[in-house]
């Protein structure tokens, strides 16, 4: 029985040490977002974190066509996510016009990343990734 015992305390010793170093692990770097030539929409459902300040002055410029019929689709998803931040964009179902928006804002600071993404690595790479898992799932 005690050598069971010990055996899990070893068992637990190695598995906290391994999520220590896990949670050590670093956000790396993303390249500035930038305008793509084509734009790829997709209707997606699921979970997203969004800037709701980004959301509403997007949502501002895209209703300036008079229409007041828009959509809200995710922008270029297969190219463009970078951890929990998304591409989206309102597009008018009556004349087309579209407005690309980033659910988070971009800071070049060290290292150059998404500001969600700064913000919720904070609590864990582990915790980090699994939100990662989970905003980055598409039911498309």
């Amino acid at each position: 029985m005690e050598e069971e015992v010990e055996m899990l305390r070893k068992k637990v010793a190695e598995l906290e040490e391994k999520l220590a170093r896990e949670d050590d692990e670093k956000l790396s770097m993303v390249p500035e977002p930038r305008a793509l030539k084509r734009q790829e929409y997709d209707y997606v459902e699921g979970w997203k974190i969004v800037d709701l300040k980004i959301m509403n002055e997007a949502l501002e410029i895209a209703l300036k066509c008079g229409h007041s019929q828009v959509v809200l689709v995710e922008a270029n998803r297969k190219r463009m996510r970078a951890g929990l931040a998304v591409h989206l964009a309102y597009v008018c179902i009556t004349c087309g016009r579209q407005t690309v928006f980033s659910s988070s804002s971009y800071s070049q600071e060290d290292p150059a990343n998404y500001v969600v993404n700064k913000v919720f690595s904070a609590a864990g790479m582990t915790a980090f990734n699994s939100m990662v898992n989970i905003v980055q799932e598409d039911k498309t």
